[in-house]
């Protein structure tokens, strides 16, 4: 009876054990992905991938470099090809201090355009100007290791100092103009006591009155003051006068670039001042090896293929303008610079007239830029890479900007002011329809070599195709911000220290990274996160019409979706996301912009989309249906 039991048992725990995997094959094959309500089904695979944690190493990166070692490379590839065209100021701006620089030197000879007009720079008139300007600052007693306080325009003159910063080792500071005017001196003034410059370059007489006003108001020790304009207040002076003091220089310029070449890799090279949540500048220092990490990590993002003309739109005291610059130059091309920051007239004007090959533009850019050309068509062939980023980008944006520019490499990048070259993009040879993509958002690629990324989900890494909070470790982010404060943007553990991005990301079961949006715009529903922009751009390629997503608060408590169109749309919105993305993202409310007693859709004074008004129509209209 005993070995008849057994017998039984065993036969009953082998038939359980069968059924359990047929049971457990049939529920793998049967249930939807969507009602994981975490992600797009297509992130999911049969593989064990989902158990993957969303973190990457990026592997070793070289050892850092000084700056001067960068930007040295392109003086020795190219040495009298062009360095600088600046469109905006004429080929002889810069005469008198170019001539004392090296008269000899002329450019080597390119095709005759435009630009022949505009003032221009070849490495050696750079290389050699450069070094006696940085003579004469030494002359009047501006030390390495000290710091230097840009209020200017691109142009040559920024060129200039950027390289003479490069040579004698000073720390750059980089802020918009609009820094000297009246409305901004609160401003301006703590940015200078923060920084305290032993030396300071203005554009023009006002904005040397500014500073004056400042220096005063700080009781601040008089540092070194230049001005760019031809007539200045009493105790600044021209570049043509520091030129002049050189000779009174005692430093032998072959230990001067020696010492340049062995910079220290934790100096701080450059701060470019972000601002902060409650309107206070807050400065981003970035150190030598952070600088050395970019340049190092992007050396594919502008490189011998695309370097000869290279337009930098972006003004200088933006994060991607310094990095940008440097990159040009470490590949030995030219970069050419308009005068006011992001001007799609600007950028047109450079286009027709120019033929740039090397273009970065946010999404919104590109659209304005299809909308001149469907008016007035032109060119754009001499175009070889471009860079899309500075928002979430998605499909239609990258297909909008190869039909643009039909020669070129087009893909998405993504920079911060606190830091950038984390992100490489891998899908130069993968069909635009292949490009994995969450809806309709694409990625921002894989991570680069130097830089560790992480998906961080309440207090754990997460699983891959999760969303989170996107956290970057590596040596080209900053360490604090200027005031020494850390506050919830950074994080320590024993891996090291994590910069807390402020976006939300996923990583998918390929390593490939996405970005999609500011995770204060993210709407959290039943434990899972809604992506608006995932929303947005996915109706608005299909309907094509303009939507927009916004939260609204639910009767049990967290926030629900609410959809609104431009005009009435027909369809099943609901099931189409749902089909789409998960059960998470099922909306019981669509309305057309009129239904909310609104004439279209209303847009704050920068032209961003004014979300709160339209959160604000919502609530109104619901609550009347209620009444």
């Amino acid at each position: 009876m005993v070995s008849q039991s057994l017998t039984q048992k065993a036969n009953f725990l082998t038939w359980l054990t069968s059924s359990t995997s047929v049971l457990f094959l049939w529920l793998a094959t049967t249930i939807d992905p969507k009602c994981l309500g975490k992600i797009p089904r297509r992130h999911l695979k049969a593989d064990s991938g989902q158990e993957k944690l969303a973190e990457i190493d990026g592997g070793p990166i070289e050892a850092a470099k000084s700056v001067f070692e960068h930007i040295e490379e392109g003086l020795i590839k190219n040495p009298d090809q062009k360095a600088v065209i600046c469109l905006h100021q004429d080929k002889n701006h810069l005469s008198q201090l170019i001539a004392t620089g090296d008269p000899s030197v002329s450019p080597a000879e390119e095709p005759r355009d435009q630009s022949d007009e505009c003032l221009t720079l070849t490495y050696r008139q750079l290389h050699h100007t450069a070094q006696t300007l940085a003579a004469g600052i030494l002359a009047n007693n501006v030390k390495p290791n000290s710091s230097m306080l840009m209020i200017i325009p691109n142009g040559g003159e920024y060129a200039l100092l950027v390289w003479i910063c490069a040579i004698l080792r000073i720390t750059y500071v980089c802020v918009d103009e609009s820094m000297g005017d009246s409305s901004s001196y609160r401003k301006l003034r703590e940015i200078m006591k923060t920084v305290k410059p032993s030396l300071i370059v203005v554009s023009s007489e006002n904005r040397a009155l500014a500073v004056d006003f400042a220096i005063a108001d700080l009781n601040l020790a008089t540092p070194v003051k230049i001005c760019l304009a031809d007539i200045c207040q009493v105790g600044w002076k021209s570049l043509l006068q520091i030129m002049k003091d050189s000779p009174w220089c005692a430093v032998d310029p072959g230990v001067l670039l020696d010492n340049a070449r062995n910079d220290d890799p934790t100096r701080i090279n450059s701060i470019i001042f972000t601002s902060g949540t409650s309107g206070t500048p807050k400065g981003c220092p970035l150190r030598v090896s952070s600088m050395s990490h970019i340049l190092s990590s992007q050396s594919w993002l502008i490189n011998k293929d695309n370097c000869a003309r290279a337009l930098q739109a972006a003004h200088n005291s933006r994060g991607i303008a310094p990095a940008q610059t440097l990159q040009t130059w470490k590949a030995g091309g030219a970069v050419m610079m308009t005068s006011k920051s992001c001007d799609v007239g600007e950028i047109v004007e450079a286009l027709q007239l120019h033929k740039p090959s090397f273009i970065a533009l946010s999404p919104a850019m590109v659209s304005a830029i299809r909308q001149r050309m469907q008016v007035n068509p032109f060119e754009t062939g001499s175009v070889r890479s471009v860079q899309v980023g500075g928002e979430a980008t998605t499909r239609t944006c990258l297909s909008e900007c190869t039909a643009l520019f039909n020669n070129a490499k087009v893909f998405a990048n993504h920079g911060m002011t606190e830091g950038g070259g984390s992100f490489l993009w891998p899908f130069f040879d993968t069909p635009l329809e292949a490009l994995p993509r969450f809806g309709e958002l694409c990625p921002i690629g894989k991570v680069a070599a130097g830089s560790t990324v992480r998906i961080w989900r309440g207090c754990n890494v997460a699983r891959r195709c999760e969303l989170g909070d996107l956290h970057i470790k590596g040596s080209s982010l900053l360490r604090q911000y200027m005031s020494g404060e850390s506050g919830a943007s950074f994080l320590d553990d024993e891996q090291g220290r994590w910069f807390v991005t402020g976006d939300t990301a996923m990583i998918d079961n390929d390593g490939v990274v996405f970005i999609l949006g500011r995770t204060k715009d993210m709407i959290s529903k039943g434990g899972s996160i809604v992506v608006p922009a995932a929303i947005e751009s996915f109706l608005q390629r299909r309907l094509k019409l303009q939507v927009v997503v916004v939260s609204i608060p639910c009767k049990n408590g967290g926030y629900e979706s609410c959809v609104i169109v431009e005009d009435q749309a027909d369809g099943e919105i609901s099931s189409w996301l749902v089909e789409e993305f998960g059960a998470s993202y099922a909306v019981r409310h669509v309305f057309a912009i009129t239904e909310l007693g609104l004439d279209g859709m209303p847009r704050s004074g920068t032209g961003k989309m004014d979300k709160l008004a339209l959160q604000d129509a919502v609530m109104r209209r619901l609550e009347e249906s209620v009444s």
